[in-house]
């Protein structure tokens, strides 16, 4: 699609995001945040997984 719309003098932009701490508890993988602190949201906190604080040394695996 980037292709077509530069060749028609149009322009692509794209927006990175990441819910953070917020990520749903069904979801596989790690949920990393700047803390182990989860949301809390009384009754509904079990919705989202517990994060996984992030530290120089533990970036990308647990």
């Amino acid at each position: 699609m980037a292709k077509v719309a530069k060749s028609g003098g149009g322009m692509v932009w794209m927006q990175i995001n990441h819910p953070g701490r917020q990520v749903p508890a069904d979801m596989p993988g790690v949920a990393w945040g700047p803390s182990d602190i989860g949301v809390s949201l009384g009754e509904h906190s079990s919705r989202f997984g517990r994060p996984t604080a992030m530290t120089p040394s533990r970036s990308t695996t647990p």
